[in-house]
């Protein structure tokens, strides 16, 4: 599991969960630092996940992807809402 927090969403994190073959997407309480279900997470579009990493512009979010025969590394577009 690798998560990241989202540098345009400052309440937010994304979570790589490698053998479900999704990401997860978070919600986080800055009083407690408590995590928040999102709706719709988490997302199926990778397989394999491994790793998250969000560009420095904080518009998209890449997914390393370790699922055989392919490894590869899947790009979403970040929007205010943490959402893929």
């Amino acid at each position: 599991m690798t998560a990241v927090p989202c540098p345009n969403q400052p309440r937010c994190a994304y979570v790589a969960n490698q053998l479900s073959n999704n990401v997860s997407a978070y919600t986080v309480d800055p009083a407690t630092g408590k995590l928040g279900a999102v709706a719709g997470s988490p997302f199926d579009d990778v397989f394999g996940s491994v790793s998250v990493a969000a560009d420095p512009s904080g518009r998209f979010l890449y997914v390393a992807n370790n699922g055989a025969p392919l490894v590869d590394v899947s790009a979403f577009v970040m929007t205010p809402r943490p959402v893929l």
